[in-house]
């Protein structure tokens, strides 16, 4: 082999290859193959629902490829009025995602967008699902123009009408920037709490049992959770709730009412996710500190480091344990990016007298330096 030869394999071998982003075209065209291929499961069609209604023009090319193909009578020729097939979505829309066969087939994807984008929300009303996986956050702004701020690892349910604002928060953390309107208050629910808002924002964190009420603006209101309490659109449709049992806490410091209890900006207020609704409340908390994941950071002020900890882990994969029972109650401090775990490791042995032992790429131990 030549010297020249070698000198091109060698170069051959030091080139990185980036995967082609795929164009809008290309995404809806790969959606019509799987929506045509099989009967798509839930969760295909819960993602189906993301991807069509994360940019409008989403839906306009996949409507146009349905139409183009359906010209070019490349696709199996079948009719079914329209009505039945929204009977069906309704319908399977009660049984969790139990899509019939025939509504998997291409030649019904025009009128099935059209019904996906009616249900899921790009007109008047808005019933949807979103999701953040761990380390992601989303911005979603509603038809009505209030905004969410979803938060790492979460599941929000939305189901607008025009009767009613109301918002499931099934799992992780989310903040709203509510638009006013006084005749239909913004409703979220969780746990066994219902948080109520006209005008105003605060956020709502499920955190282990407990689910946390931050108000940075205006004021809300906490009351309990009517009955019925869900929609049989959503996936918050699943789940399952306890019937208060109305026995008092002896707590001295649980606020127990017949009435909402009204939380005014600068206070925090924490119920037991599945208990008979009782308030604890907390005013003037530092509201940069508790709602910083916002702006891309986490700030902690003599927090413990299990707490650290605890926050922190939210946004990797990477399993961090405290292996010395002395180091969990630690104070410590500082000011985070979030997603960067390895500046807070050099924080923790720089500043901290905290061992960091990288077990592997997704496990850590942490123990008090010797």
């Amino acid at each position: 082999m030549s010297h020249n030869s070698d000198i091109d394999k060698k170069q051959d071998e030091n080139i990185v290859v980036f995967p082609e982003r795929k164009t809008i075209h290309d995404e809806a065209a790969e959606w019509l193959s799987r929506l045509d291929a099989d009967k798509p499961n839930g969760k295909t069609l819960a993602e189906f629902s993301l991807w069509v209604n994360a940019d409008p023009a989403h839906a306009q090319e996949y409507r146009r490829l349905a139409e183009q193909w359906d010209e070019l009578n490349l696709l199996t020729q079948m009719t079914l009025p329209s009505e039945q097939v929204i009977e069906a979505v309704e319908a399977t829309n009660n049984k969790l995602w139990g899509w019939p066969a025939w509504l998997a087939s291409s030649s019904f994807a025009a009128v099935f967008l059209a019904v996906v984008v009616t249900f899921f929300g790009l007109d008047d009303s808005q019933q949807a699902l979103y999701v953040t996986a761990i380390g992601e956050q989303k911005t979603i702004t509603l038809v009505d123009n209030s905004v969410v701020q979803l938060n790492t690892n979460s599941r929000l349910s939305v189901d607008y009408s025009d009767k009613r604002r109301g918002i499931y928060l099934i799992e992780g953390e989310a903040h709203f920037q509510v638009a006013h309107n006084p005749d239909l208050p913004f409703e979220v629910y969780t746990g066994t709490g219902v948080v109520r808002a006209v005008g105003t924002s605060f956020s709502v964190y499920i955190k282990h049992k407990q689910v946390e009420v931050v108000v940075d603006q205006g004021v809300v209101e906490i009351d309990k959770m009517p009955a019925p309490a869900l929609p049989n659109k959503t996936e918050a449709a699943q789940t399952a709730l306890p019937v208060s049992s109305g026995v008092e806490s002896n707590d001295t410091k649980a606020i127990l009412k017949s009435k909402p209890t009204r939380i005014y900006a600068g206070a925090k207020a924490t119920f037991e996710h599945h208990k008979p609704l009782q308030l604890s409340l907390e005013e003037d908390v530092e509201i940069d500190t508790q709602l910083a994941w916002r702006t891309g950071a986490l700030k902690f002020r003599q927090e413990t480091l299990q707490h650290l900890v605890d926050e922190i882990s939210r946004y990797t994969a990477t399993k961090i344990i405290i292996t010395d029972s002395a180091a969990r109650d630690m104070r410590v401090g500082g000011l985070f990016e979030i997603g960067n775990t390895q500046a807070m490791f050099d924080a923790l042995e720089l500043g901290f007298g905290i061992k960091v032992d990288r077990i592997d790429e997704h496990l850590v131990y942490l123990s008090i330096q010797e």
